[in-house]
């Protein structure tokens, strides 16, 4: 019987994650096409309980935003299943804190959800949704791992300090780059440098008024909008994140291979 629980709470947190992950690429739909306010109530569907909007209804837009919406809902009863679950189960006790801290990032994360459409999605809120997105992912990957039959294979291989210090300044960093582009997307800065790899004709940027006319000036020729000289950072800060990150990776496979 125990090991049945074992076998089901394992299944369950893999299930948990990867929804997550299809999760943030609808999330990332709804972005793309701007429909974020295809449904402009919330908790409710145009007045309706959400599982209670009819489905023949779900077109364009709201197809995007509702359909988010309700797989949200489901993956946070997913959670509040899996953090039961390991309160009641024999595994670490840092690890049923985690899954507890992640029914109330779920939790936190669709408040903020709501919040973006009651608020006309202003940036710094929409900027939080997406960083909290990521992390709550992040929270669902070290669950299923640590319940995995992986990670009972491996847990008594002793990793040197150098690996593993390694590998946690990586993750650092990614979840660093993850929140720049969490940044960039909702401060419309993604185009904000359109030339690579010069930045507004230069390989190395000043942010200079005439490098910012440079680039509005490429902009206009494509036919779209300005952007400001703290978009013009942004997304500078992106792209140098970009570098960081791949070099790190490159050095620490070479030095650890």
């Amino acid at each position: 019987m125990k090991n049945y629980y074992k076998i089901g709470l394992r299944r369950l947190s893999k299930l948990t994650s990867f929804s997550t992950l299809f999760l943030i690429f609808v999330g990332a739909l709804v972005k793309s096409h701007e429909v974020g306010l295809s449904v402009p109530d919330w908790p409710t569907t145009y007045g309706k309980q959400m599982f209670a909007f009819p489905l023949s209804e779900m077109v364009g837009g709201i197809f995007y935003e509702h359909g988010h919406r309700m797989l949200a809902t489901i993956i946070g009863f997913f959670t509040l299943i899996q953090a039961i679950y390991l309160g009641f189960s024999n595994e670490p006790y840092w690890l049923k804190k985690l899954g507890f801290i992640a029914l109330g990032t779920v939790i936190t994360q669709g408040i903020f959800g709501g919040i973006t459409v009651l608020f006309y999605l202003p940036p710094a809120v929409s900027i939080i949704h997406g960083i909290l997105a990521q992390t709550f992912f992040v929270m669902t990957i070290i669950i299923a791992y640590s319940l995995s039959v992986e990670r009972e294979r491996r847990k008594n291989i002793t990793v040197n300090n150098s690996m593993r210090d390694g590998t946690l300044i990586i993750v650092g960093f990614v979840y660093i780059q993850l929140i720049l582009g969490a940044l960039m997307r909702h401060t419309a800065s993604g185009m904000a440098i359109p030339d690579f790899p010069t930045m507004g004709g230069l390989w190395f940027p000043t942010f200079s008024d005439s490098m910012i006319n440079n680039i509005n000036v490429i902009l206009f020729d494509m036919d779209w909008d300005v952007v400001s000289r703290n978009q013009v950072i942004i997304h500078f800060l992106h792209r140098l994140g970009a570098v960081i990150v791949t070099g790190f990776i490159g050095h620490f496979f070479f030095k650890n291979r």
